[in-house]
């Protein structure tokens, strides 16, 4: 399943109005200055939007690999004992890390 553009969608515009990050009204507003009529507006609204859950969502993937691999870390140093003198930082603390690291992930990811 082949995804589609409509071709009325500037992306390169939808990409500069992201990177400036201003509010939705504003980022209408801009559209509206530019001569658009109120479908392109909407259209273009709804790419803007699609490109930021898109964005937040690599980053939620990118946190959650980061928090599997401390837990991972933190359990494999757990188990080995190869630290011995930081094992309640290792049990706890780093495991702790991890799993806020993976839920701030999945927030991203599901938000």
């Amino acid at each position: 399943m082949a995804i589609t553009y409509n071709s009325a969608i500037n992306i390169s515009l939808c990409e500069q109005m992201l990177a400036s990050e201003l509010l939705p009204q504003a980022i209408e507003e801009a559209l509206y200055k530019q001569g658009m009529d109120a479908a392109t507006v909407v259209e273009h609204l709804k790419e803007i939007k699609r490109m930021r859950n898109a964005k937040k969502q690599i980053s939620g993937i990118i946190c959650m690999g980061i928090g599997a691999f401390l837990g991972f870390l933190s359990c494999l140093l757990t188990i080995t004992q190869a630290i011995p003198h930081m094992h309640d930082f290792i049990f706890y603390g780093l495991t702790m890390i991890a799993i806020v690291v993976v839920v701030i992930g999945l927030y991203l990811v599901f938000e």
